[in-house]
């Protein structure tokens, strides 16, 4: 299930799998299955050259995703928060927007509707004050910065918040399903005194699609990793498991679960891939990206679903790491822009541009 990348790209991609395989497999159990992502994983990436300034400043997008691929098949919580920190990082043109710095997007009520969000920054006469509160804070124990969503007279702005100052306040976390490892939190800022370096763009909603396009690459690029490993699975279980004196792999209809796995994979595969391309060559993505998000979150339903009919009644049990895939694949559907969000932004392009 290869798509065609260059040698660099090849050659990076041999580098995280042989990373994912000899390391992540031996902490998957701590990371994924008792929800204990550390600092030092996020470090260890960083010292074997897979993310941090290396990683945001000399690699394409399409490298890009194909770490967050090879990533996922054996972490999908990590590569889960490494999507968050990409997206992060990409409004960031500083230091502060490397290895551990997350978005501070959603709120309670206005979700990620900039126009209804309550979170305000106030200019001082040294910098910036910030007051408000998020929601789904990605596993900000272990971060470094938040890159905080506010209005500057009702226009969006961002600020870069080191998570040590004073004001910054880690209210609760919020018991979620699946991807054990990637923890949500409350956040809250109470006259939070940032230096004028701190401020990053007051624009236009441009900036919000700009985030959104980053996470839908990034979440595609996870709901492919997800899909991936739960084929790999299926694949092994319809080789060994025995019924009626054969393996189920010789039955048709466990053949055509198969064979539906591998279209939706490559297919959901070579949209994002060429939205990323598009991204390399200094387009930008457009509805590109909301399509291959679409496509790969709904590609990786389907594969799971046919994957865990292939483990039968055993996928349920929490012994196979089936049901953990089963469960960490819905968050692909919601996080990043929901399914339905997806749809509008694509039948919007077509409607008022490719066709207009």
């Amino acid at each position: 299930m290869d798509f065609y990348l260059n040698n660099q790209e090849t050659e990076y991609r041999t580098m995280v799998t042989n990373y994912a395989r000899e390391v992540l497999s031996v902490e998957r159990d701590r990371i994924d299955g008792q929800g204990e992502l550390q600092e030092g994983d996020i470090s260890n990436l960083v010292t074997a050259g897979l993310w941090g300034e290396h990683f945001f400043t000399n690699t394409n997008w399409t490298t890009k995703v194909t770490t967050l691929i090879e990533l996922a098949k054996e972490s999908p919580s990590l590569a889960g928060f490494l999507v968050d920190s990409l997206a992060a990082a990409s409004l960031c043109s500083n230091e502060s927007g490397q290895d551990r710095t997350v978005l501070a997007l959603v709120e309670e009520q206005a979700g990620s509707d900039f126009q209804s969000m309550s979170t305000v920054a106030s200019r001082t006469s040294d910098g910036w004050v910030i007051n408000g509160d998020k929601c789904f804070v990605t596993n900000a124990s272990i971060t470094s910065a938040f890159v905080v969503f506010a209005k500057v007279d009702n226009k969006p702005a961002v600020f870069v918040v080191e998570s040590r100052t004073p004001g910054v306040a880690i209210q609760s976390e919020q018991s979620k399903m699946g991807l054990n490892g990637l923890r949500f939190f409350n956040v809250s800022f109470q006259n939070v005194a940032v230096p004028e370096t701190a401020y990053v763009a007051v624009e236009s909603e441009e900036v919000m699609q700009k985030v959104f396009s980053y996470l839908a690459l990034g979440m595609g690029a996870l709901s492919i990793g997800i899909a991936e490993a739960a084929f790999n699975l299926a694949l092994d279980r319809a080789r060994a498991r025995q019924q009626f004196g054969k393996p189920i792999g010789d039955n048709q209809a466990v053949q055509f679960m198969v064979a539906k796995m591998v279209v939706k994979i490559n297919a959901a595969k070579s949209m994002l891939y060429r939205a990323t391309q598009r991204l390399d060559v200094g387009e930008a993505p457009g509805a590109s990206a909301n399509a291959a998000k679409l496509m790969a979150s709904e590609a990786c339903r389907d594969v799971v679903h046919h994957a865990l009919q292939i483990y039968g009644g055993h996928g349920l049990l929490s012994e196979h790491r089936i049901s953990q895939l089963y469960q960490d694949q819905r968050i692909t559907e919601l996080f990043g822009g929901t399914s339905e969000t997806q749809r509008n932004a694509i039948s919007k392009y077509v409607i008022e541009e490719l066709y207009a």
